[in-house]
């Protein structure tokens, strides 16, 4: 379908249809007995390509979901444009690694220095940023900046500001 050299715009439409009843697009979807199946959409040419992803309203809208043992990945090796997850302008809640498995996830563990924000947008209503803050059923380390430093200065700054007035370390009182 519109596989030769275009010279004016083509649009290709599949099931674009105004919709009364249910309607199901299947590509390359079929048990693999033998041979890979490989689907393109789109092109990443260093051109204005764009790629629309719709779903519904419904949990799942939109999955993506490798065999067990697969991976997922968003972004070029070697990118360099933004990468963005939830970025609606109402309440949102963004969930990585959140699943009843053990959940390990890296952000940022570069080896030519990365900056990472959490939480920094200038607030009009009252924050709350937790770090491993649930219940404890078992045992639990939270280390910050404590790897082995061999060169470069270390600097930990905790409740550097005007506006901080009240700080608490640990809770004798409860152990």
């Amino acid at each position: 379908i519109a596989n030769g050299v275009n010279t004016v715009a083509q649009t290709i439409a599949i099931g674009a249809g105004a919709n009364a009843a249910n309607n199901t697009i299947t590509i390359g979807s079929g048990v693999n007995t033998a041979g890979v199946t490989a689907v393109t959409i789109g092109s990443n040419t260093a051109l204005a390509n764009t790629l629309l992803l719709r779903g519904g309203n419904g949990v799942g809208a939109i999955t993506l979901t490798p065999h067990v043992d697969g991976s997922i990945v968003i972004g070029a090796t070697a990118g360099t444009g933004a990468i963005t997850l939830g970025s609606s302008s109402a309440a949102q809640t963004v969930n990585i690694g959140t699943g009843a498995g053990l959940a390990t996830v890296a952000i940022a563990n570069g080896t030519v220095g990365s900056a990472v924000t959490i939480a920094n947008g200038i607030n009009t209503v009252a924050q709350t940023v937790s770090i491993s803050n649930g219940a404890s059923g078992a045992d639990t380390t939270v280390n910050i900046m404590s790897g082995v430093g061999t060169a470069g200065a270390g600097v930990l700054a905790i409740g550097n500001n005007t506006r901080v007035t009240s700080f608490n370390i640990s809770n004798p009182a409860a152990m």
